[in-house]
């Protein structure tokens, strides 16, 4: 699994410049999960903390909620290995499209999410989309380009799928997370969505707990 990751991460950059770190991207799946309600819907999760033995990973709000049970079931890949773990809602925020899950003795990896003062370093720098569209396996993920970071929400021209909910967008120079994808917008009756809107790291820091 991890030489077609990096095979087709190279063809994605034989026309444009990529990153050297093409490896610890690969790691980062680790640390990207499905989202599974008890009602078959799916959408997609990242680690960010640990605390002793919970984990805690973030998601769009609208991928939780609406279920009568909190229960959700993780699922993701560490090693070549898949793995599949029971989560709680932790948190829920008021005024963005984001929640919080909790998960207790998890081998998910823990990606880093982006300072309030982080810029890209250059307008249209490149981004990754990391994700499960449509509950493929494994992790997927689809290069696109900054278009806009805002207070609130951020616009990336990444291609989406319906399952993408919830997962990150991580900076390429940085490999930080710099936003949490909400929607797209759909194209006639095809499923690819291009811009990709997110919820923007300043919120992302805003809504999570300090370190």
């Amino acid at each position: 699994m991890k030489l077609l990751f990096l095979a087709l991460l190279s063809l994605a950059f034989t026309f444009t410049p990529g990153p050297s770190n093409l490896e610890l991207l690969y790691e980062y799946t680790g640390g990207v999960c499905q989202v599974i309600r008890e009602d078959g819907g799916m959408g997609s999760g990242v680690a960010f903390k640990r605390v002793g033995e919970d984990t805690y990973v973030l998601t769009a709000k609208h991928v939780v909620e609406g279920q009568e049970k909190n229960r959700f079931r993780l699922k993701y890949s560490r090693c070549d290995t898949w793995l599949e773990e029971i989560a709680w809602v932790f948190r829920v925020s008021d005024t963005d499209d984001l929640a919080i899950l909790k998960v207790e003795k998890s081998f998910l990896k823990i990606l880093p999410v982006a300072q309030p003062s982080w810029h890209p370093t250059e307008p249209a720098g490149f981004v990754f989309a990391m994700g499960f569209p449509g509950g493929t396996f494994p992790c997927w993920t689809t290069l696109g380009r900054i278009r806009a970071i805002g207070q609130l929400e951020s616009v990336f021209t990444c291609n989406g799928y319906f399952g993408n909910s919830g997962g990150p967008v991580i900076d390429l120079d940085t490999l930080a997370v710099v936003g949490i994808v909400v929607h797209g917008e759909i194209r006639g009756e095809s499923m690819p969505a291009s811009p990709m809107y997110a919820v923007s790291h300043i919120a992302i820091r805003k809504f999570i707990p300090e370190d």
